[in-house]
Formats: structure tokens, sequence, C-alpha cells
């Protein structure tokens, strides 16, 4: 009996001490990001490819919700569709906390969030993903275009 304890105590050690020693692959310890742009790149395939299921945006002062209409979808979608690599950023060092209003995205079975902080900068990322947010900085976005001034227009009344 004493031998059946020593072999079993034997191999729980190996079978600890193996998968503790095992190179790591999971995406989760991968930090690194493939570029600045890469969720706002997703939700550009997803929209070009899939039609956008559910659009809304959230006053976070208030916790007001609104959905977006097919007129001003076409706003939104033209904005995704004409960002530059050159308007992706690091995180700013001045960034507010909190943003000032977050648009839900649903394309087919994925989800984008989109923290919209001021005129000048919002952050972009999927609702599970993994990597650091995308950063855009919208100063040279046109006006037309400008995800702070939709929200502003749809929380207006």
């Amino acid at each position: 009996m004493k031998r059946i304890y020593i072999y079993f105590a034997v191999f729980i050690t190996m079978i600890f001490f193996s998968s503790c020693s095992l190179p790591s692959t999971n995406i989760l310890t991968d930090t690194k990001k493939p570029c600045k742009f890469f969720y706002t790149n997703k939700l550009s395939e997803d929209i070009n490819t899939y039609d956008i299921t559910k659009i809304y945006s959230l006053e976070t002062n208030i916790i007001k919700e609104k959905k977006i209409n097919n007129d001003n979808l076409l706003y939104f979608k033209s904005f995704v569709n004409n960002l530059k690599s050159k308007f992706f950023i690091n995180k700013p060092a001045k960034l507010p906390k909190k943003p000032r209003y977050k648009i839900f995205v649903t394309c087919s079975k994925k989800k984008y969030v989109i923290n919209v902080y001021n005129r000048k900068y919002i952050a972009l990322f999927p609702w599970d993903g993994t990597y650091e947010m995308d950063y855009i900085d919208m100063s040279d976005v046109k006006k037309l275009y400008n995800l702070f001034d939709l929200c502003q227009y749809l929380f207006s009344d």
C-alpha cells in the first residue's frame, strides 16, 4: 500500500512541475498589439462585410441611451472608412478618466465599444478585446464625421 502512495505522490509532483515549465502560448499573455489601428481595422472589415445590427450611444453623465438612426449611421460608417493611419496615436497623457459618451456597435456577433472623451480623443475596442484600445486623435477628422459632435447632436433634445 505504501508503494501506491509513493507512485501517486511522484505522479502528482511530475504533473505539477511539468505544467509549470511549458512555454506559454496563451494570447492573453501577448500584450503587444500588431498595429495601432488593429481593432479599428476589424470594425471596418465587419461594417463592410456585415450589416450593423445594433448601434446606440450612451451619455455617461446621466446614463441616458439613444439609438443611432439610419441617417446618422451613414456618418458613422463614413467616419470609420475615412480614418487614416496618422490619426492613430499612443494613449494620450491628458486623457480624461471617464468618457463623456460611449458608442456600442454590434456587427454580426461581434460587439465594439467606442469611448468618446471629447472633440479630440476617442478610443475603440471590441467587447472582449485582449490588447490595449485603439486611440484616435480626431483633430484632423472632418467636423461632419466627428463622433463627439454626433453624440452631442443625439442628446441635444
